[in-house]
């Protein structure tokens, strides 16, 4: 299959799974979901950058007319690569961003040979009536941390074990650890989960490894009695979100585009030295002051009580029908029509 077509609302958008599948003169307006950081000429990015390359000369070659959007995150990694911004100005006409810290981001990197591109925040949305709230009681003896993770290195997932354990022993919690994890490649590229957390001897840990079905997932946010991300690349986290939206307490690395979005509606965690990613140095979160947090709402009914209210308001702010597909459609039409 070359195209296919979905329906978003009343709207109906085609999906290009080949470059060579362009229809001429179809389309106002094109948008890449992709992270600015893919633009870098670092040898790292060069097939990503290439994909990119040849999409945009061929949607601009069949559709002369139309804007081509980015719309994507730094996701909390600072850069000073100036070839980014030049690539946005040579591939786009419109950058919308995540959050305010993205923006700042992309100011610091337009020099005077990259002109700056018209750009705005729109924050992805979460849908308020599929992710409900449900009551604070306990689901069952254990203290249940969740985590949607990816075993890469950027989202953490063996300081996520390292902080579990440490809770469990230094606090004596009758903690649990849910993973909803994604098998990206095999090691070692990337972590095994399980031998990470046999070694050293954490057995409270639940992996689960298939896919799940969106109308499955509230129920597995309501059954944590807190959900928590010590990622050192994020630019949304939207399972942070989903978690909120279903009335669970957040605890997250306190990373720049996270408090853009978040603010003071979960426990942050701070960082701890870096770990250095391709696109350059990131911040890794203490695993030390994770075990603390974790302890602190453990005990704390009272916290977790307003967190989880702090949580559905922040939620409400990112509702898809409300706030944030309205803004997005606004969006686009204007940038279609520029």
């Amino acid at each position: 299959m070359e195209r296919f077509s979905i329906d978003i609302d009343d709207k109906k958008c085609t999906v290009i799974t080949r470059i060579e599948a362009i229809p001429r003169d179809t389309y106002d307006i094109a948008v890449l979901t992709i992270s600015p950081l893919l633009l870098s000429d670092s040898p790292c990015t060069f097939f990503v950058r290439k994909t990119i390359k040849e999409f945009i000369e061929k949607f601009k070659e069949t559709n002369s007319s139309a804007k081509t959007v980015i719309y994507g995150s730094f996701n909390s990694i600072p850069t000073g690569d100036a070839s980014i911004a030049t690539n946005l100005q040579r591939y786009f006409n419109y950058a919308f961003f995540y959050n305010d810290y993205d923006v700042e981001v992309y100011r610091q990197l337009v020099s005077s040979h990259a002109k700056p591109l018209p750009c705005g925040v729109v924050t992805p949305g979460v849908d308020t009536k599929l992710y409900s709230p449900r009551s604070l009681e306990r689901r069952g003896e254990r203290f249940t941390l969740l985590s949607v993770v990816r075993n890469v290195v950027e989202k953490n997932p063996a300081g996520l074990i390292a902080a579990a354990k440490r809770a469990e022993e230094a606090y004596g919690i009758p903690l649990k650890l849910v993973l909803l994890t994604e098998k990206c490649s095999p090691p070692p590229v990337v972590f095994d989960l399980e031998m990470l957390a046999r070694s050293i001897s954490f057995a409270n840990v639940e992996f689960i490894e298939e896919f799940v079905p969106e109308d499955r997932m509230p129920e597995i946010y309501r059954g944590a009695d807190v959900y928590i991300s010590l990622s050192s690349a994020e630019g949304l986290c939207m399972p942070m979100l989903e978690a909120q939206a279903c009335g669970v307490p957040v605890i997250a690395h306190a990373l720049p585009a996270i408090k853009a979005i978040y603010g003071d509606s979960v426990a942050y965690v701070e960082s701890e030295g870096v770990i250095y990613l391709p696109p350059g140095p990131a911040p890794l979160a203490s695993v030390r002051r994770a075990t603390e947090v974790i302890s602190e709402l453990y005990r704390d009914e009272s916290l977790r009580a307003e967190l989880s209210s702090r949580g559905l308001e922040n939620a409400k702010r990112y509702d898809w029908d409300e706030r944030v597909g309205p803004k997005l459609e606004e969006a686009l039409r204007r940038a279609a029509a520029s």
